[in-house]
């Protein structure tokens, strides 16, 4: 799984970025967790393809991708680290799609708060994500 993620790395690192190729990557990545599944790998998989939806220009789908893993149950140590990354990449987006004009990015950031300052409530930068929860409750449009 690792070998997979780190080849659609480098693709993803190459000027241009070859994203059909790392794609492929991580589809035989996908087989492998089909036959033995893990949340890890699981997690690993859909913040890789998250990167290289951003590198295809589609930052909807790499939010998306972002987004599953960052409600993940983070039950071990590993599986909590790529958690909190893929929460910290989703509120980067978002913050972006906000400020791109796309109001409805803050109803997002108070659920990415909620969930981040739930698994890690001691986090060094947990008073940074408190008051990005409350400034989201503020701004969040009306549903």
């Amino acid at each position: 799984i690792d070998g997979g993620t780190m080849l659609a790395e480098a693709y993803l690192a190459m000027d241009p970025p070859k994203t059909a190729e790392a794609r492929q990557a991580l589809a035989a990545v996908g087989r492998i967790l089909v036959s033995r599944p893990s949340k890890v790998g699981k997690a690993k998989l859909d913040i890789m393809l998250g990167h290289v939806s951003m590198a295809e220009d589609n930052p909807g789908a790499a939010l998306a991708n972002w987004y599953g893993v960052g409600l993940t149950q983070a039950d071990s140590p590993e599986l909590a680290a790529l958690v909190r990354e893929a929460i910290e990449l989703s509120l980067e987006e978002a913050q972006r799609q906000i400020q791109a004009g796309n109001a409805n990015r803050w109803n997002l950031v108070i659920e990415l708060t909620d969930q981040y300052l739930n698994n890690f409530p001691m986090a060094t930068n947990a008073n940074e994500m408190r008051t990005l929860n409350v400034r989201a409750i503020g701004l969040a449009p009306e549903e």
